[in-house]
């Protein structure tokens, strides 16, 4: 990037002169008002401002303050006739001028001043870049952040939603009601197992991986045989296969 330099000063002299010295090295730009450079630095961006201390219209120094509102991010730089430097060194105090130069100015100087200056310029930019990428990444971050809050407050709406659901007032009620269901599931798999296997109890036995022994007394449990006489040898028993889903929630 060529580094572009503003010089504003009320002698049309020393506006050439300035010109001719710079422009192997520097992009040039020239006002011969005040007025003038702020309407140039509306339009065209100058990384290096010089300024004529006495002016006119204004004072360098107060034409900077004017033109740091335009271009805040340029390097300004006075140059001066005159020998008192108080009020040049009060301005580089407050960090409005970057250095300054003493009529007449010799080439060699003005080229180290302005090398420097660019530099300056350029170190700023890059600190800049820096800073608006760290902004981005921070702004990045505290959206995830936003994100992961949104996501733990859900995890805890659940978790207190699931807590209230396993821990009733009443844990012995609940466990009644525990222990019914299960007995039901029970109930309602033997009915569905007695249903495939038509009725037969050793189909079913085999289908179930039970002794037929063990089948029959679980069938009986849960009132899923019908008991009917065989005379005097004792009583057998036979499949009652429901078909009343109502009489499944009965007491086990």
């Amino acid at each position: 990037m060529q580094a572009t330099c503003l010089y504003v000063d009320d002698d049309p002299t020393q506006l050439s002169l300035m010109a001719k010295t710079l422009c192997h090295e520097y992009h040039v730009l020239t006002a011969s008002s005040p007025a003038r450079a702020l309407e140039i630095l509306k339009e065209h961006n100058a990384h290096v401002i010089m300024v004529d201390y006495m002016m006119p219209e204004m004072t360098g120094i107060d034409l900077i303050e004017k033109a740091r509102e335009i271009r805040p991010e340029a390097i300004f730089v006075v140059i001066s006739a005159y020998s008192d430097r108080e009020y040049i060194l009060d301005s580089i105090k407050r960090g409005h001028v970057f250095d300054y130069i003493f009529k007449p100015w010799r080439r060699s100087e003005l080229i180290k001043v302005l090398e420097n200056a660019f530099t300056l310029y350029q170190q700023r930019q890059i600190k800049a870049e820096q800073l608006r990428s760290l902004k981005e990444e921070r702004d990045a971050l505290a959206l995830k952040a936003e994100e992961l809050d949104q996501v733990r407050t859900e995890k805890e709406k659940l978790s207190l939603a699931l807590q209230s659901y396993l821990t009733p007032e009443d844990p012995e009620e609940d466990g009644r009601v525990l222990l019914e269901n299960i007995e039901r599931a029970k109930k309602l798999s033997l009915k569905e197992t007695l249903k495939k296997a038509e009725g037969n109890i050793s189909e079913a036995a085999r289908m179930l991986d039970l002794p037929v022994s063990t089948l029959y007394y679980r069938l009986k449990k849960y009132g899923l045989l019908q008991e009917k006489s065989t005379g005097s040898n004792g009583r057998t028993y036979q499949s009652g296969i429901c078909t009343d889903v109502s009489d499944v929630d009965g007491s086990a």
